[in-house]
């Protein structure tokens, strides 16, 4: 035993101070280390590619926001290589305006077209006359509110037929001058009848309906924009599905809306004594800028009904239409268990 302790002591000194050494191999960690880089992210900063291709998608819709603007001055300073990709959102996002975006449109027209004419004028002729309609509307609101409007749309039009080489495109042009000076002058006509009451009157409506049978109760009401409604709102997504629809001119309702307000009523007594089942009803309120705007439109949805295939896409459920001065009102009900009610409910709201 005596000579074993001696070797295994001799063992345990060298394998502590072969560690010992390895460790002092390792360099120590200094306090003077070189700092992390930190990313600071710019809270300014906006993809508008990204942005624009979320409206095509329909992830997101345009409407009179920051994010919607920045992508409009994108599309006006647009390099030659992008025209076609910026021109199909600007398009787009034409086609789903209303409401306050509606009303600066057309002044977005008119730079596109003063900053980008020959190429304008090759895609516009490829516009269906649909299409064609509601730039012209949009331009001839821009121009109705110049003190010498017709001066002011020669002025533009002599301006850019001198960017415009060919004979057809100033011949494009030329006609298109035509009609926008024509839309103005209709405008004009219009307003001059008698003065047009912007003023929503779908609350004082509703209210009433508590006095019916089934004593209906307001649950919402507020201003939205068109694609959270029933009717236009469905058409937009039935145009996404076509390029037109038959019978219906879904820019006409677009182009002389000012505002758009939406309730929600639910009765507090049931169909039934002791029933389950309670009456609900939704009401639409569409302001138009003027009542030529709405009348037509009524007319209009009143001549597709039970010929536009749309429809089925819109409210199967029993509805009615009213229309008052500048003002159209659609009234849709909870369902076929309603059938005749809406009419008492037209009644009820009408002045």
């Amino acid at each position: 035993m005596k000579t074993r302790i001696p070797f295994l002591l001799m063992i345990f000194l060298l394998l502590f101070f072969a560690c010992k050494e390895q460790t002092k191999t390792v360099p120590e960690k200094t306090e003077k280390e070189a700092p992390k880089t930190k990313i600071i992210i710019n809270k300014d900063m906006f993809d508008v590619r990204k942005h624009v291709t979320k409206i095509l998608n329909d992830e997101v819709y345009p409407s009179d926001d920051d994010e919607t603007f920045r992508c409009l001055d994108a599309i006006l300073k647009s390099d030659t290589n992008e025209h076609d990709f910026y021109m199909m959102v600007f398009r787009d996002i034409i086609k789903k305006s209303d409401g306050a975006l509606a009303e600066v449109m057309g002044q977005y027209i008119l730079d596109f077209i003063k900053e980008k004419p020959k190429y304008f004028v090759e895609k516009y002729k490829t516009f269906a006359n649909e299409e064609k309609e509601q730039w012209i509307g949009f331009m001839a609101y821009e121009f109705y509110f110049q003190e010498d409007y017709k001066t002011e749309v020669n002025r533009y039009f002599d301006n850019i037929l001198r960017s415009i080489a060919t004979d057809s495109g100033k011949e494009t042009i030329t006609k298109l001058q035509e009609k926008v000076m024509n839309e103005v002058a209709n405008i004009d006509s219009d307003e001059s009848e008698h003065d047009t009451n912007l003023t929503s009157k779908l609350k004082q409506k509703v209210m009433r309906l508590s006095e019916l049978e089934h004593e209906y109760q307001l649950k919402s009401l507020e201003i939205v924009p068109s694609e959270k409604t029933i009717v236009l709102g469905g058409l937009q997504r039935v145009l996404k599905l076509k390029d037109t629809i038959e019978f219906i001119d879904v820019s006409l309702f677009q182009k002389g809306i000012h505002e758009i307000r939406k309730s929600f009523l639910k009765g507090a007594k049931p169909m039934e004594v002791n029933g389950n089942t309670y009456p609900r009803v939704t009401i639409e309120e569409y302001i138009f800028k003027t009542s030529k705007n709405a009348k037509e439109t009524y007319e209009m949805l009143l001549n597709s009904k039970g010929k536009s295939s749309a429809w089925t896409y819109i409210s199967k459920a029993p509805h009615k239409f009213l229309l008052e001065e500048n003002r159209l009102y659609f009234v849709g009900s909870g369902g076929f268990y309603m059938m005749g009610m809406c009419d008492e409910i037209v009644e009820k709201i009408k002045d």
